[in-house]
């Protein structure tokens, strides 16, 4: 039980079995394929992610739009407080942020 174990938890170059070695090699790639197809769908949401962190002042949300405009993601000022409104991030008849939030 306890050589099975390891050779489940074993990288496919260390597997005796040629099959066994085959089988886990395809599934290693599959996974590896799959990671690959997540990192390129959040690629822009981290680089908008990035941009945001690199200021040093608090950012307007008008500012943030077009940070995420340039980033390929297509928002304009108003949908994106409606957003933030929807997130409960802000106050549904005001424009400003819960404290919970400010202390972030």
């Amino acid at each position: 039980m306890k050589n099975y174990i390891q050779e489940m938890n074993a990288p496919s170059y260390m597997i005796e079995d040629p099959v066994s070695r085959a089988k886990r090699w395809i599934a290693e790639q599959e996974e590896k394929q799959q990671l690959q197809r997540t990192l390129q769908i959040q690629e822009p949401l981290v680089n908008f992610a990035e941009s945001c962190m690199a200021s040093e002042k608090s950012l307007l949300v008008r500012e943030v739009a077009k940070l995420a405009s340039k980033q390929g993601i297509i928002i304009g000022e108003r949908k994106l407080f409606q957003q933030l409104r929807e997130w409960k991030l802000i106050f549904s008849q005001k424009n400003e942020p819960y404290q919970e939030y400010v202390n972030r």
